[in-house]
């Protein structure tokens, strides 16, 4: 949707999208390629490879080619400011409905998302610091590319200044209305899970 309005891409999204405008590979390729230097990263960090990580591979590469679907079916010849403005609002709603659907139901993260929480982590920096940080440093790359390879700004603008915003803002409003979503996460429901089966094999042998 941030892609459609032409108001500038999410920060997350800014380095695959500008390098599209670049190459003969569309976004989705290009963001494909971006998250599995995301989870890279993620290896590197952790030392080792979890099943966790190795599970965010399928997950982008069904969201990258999900990504030029939606792309070609959403072609609009230079539409109206008011229908981009839309597009931009839309998008950024969308991206803080998806970050709360996937946090309160403990769903696998993107390789970004995965990646920026790993080095919370791993360095006991807060979160929220460590996506401020994340966040201008896409915006930054984004900048560079353009500038060197077009003479000119691209895929940053107004939109992700907004979004950079706002999607903290509708995760808030998100989380105080969707409370019903919230699930136990999985790793305290698989251990929870592995107690109750030692103890029903304990009192099995004890009979």
């Amino acid at each position: 949707m941030l892609a459609k309005s032409d108001l500038g891409i999410s920060p997350l999204s800014a380095v695959p999208y500008i390098l599209s405008l670049i190459t003969p590979f569309t976004f989705g390729p290009m963001t494909f390629a971006f998250h599995l230097l995301c989870v890279l990263f993620q290896v590197v960090i952790w030392s080792k490879i979890t099943l966790k990580i190795i599970l965010q591979v399928p997950l982008t590469l069904g969201f990258s080619a999900l990504l030029d679907l939606f792309m070609s079916f959403i072609t609009i010849a230079e539409p109206a400011i008011w229908l981009r403005a839309i597009f931009c609002l839309l998008g950024i709603i969308l991206t803080a409905l998806g970050i709360v659907m996937i946090v309160s139901m403990d769903l696998m993260l993107p390789p970004p998302d995965a990646f920026l929480r790993a080095v919370s982590s791993r360095f006991r920096i807060e979160l929220y610091k460590v996506k401020i940080v994340g966040d201008v440093t896409w915006v930054v790359i984004t900048f560079v590319i353009s500038l060197l390879f077009t003479r000119k700004i691209l895929a940053i603008g107004i939109g992700t200044v907004l979004s950079m915003y706002l999607t903290g803002k509708f995760v808030g409003v998100f989380k105080k209305y969707l409370k019903f979503m919230e699930m136990e996460p999985t790793e305290v429901a698989w251990q929870r899970y592995l107690v109750q089966r030692r103890e029903r094999k304990e009192t099995v042998k004890t009979k």
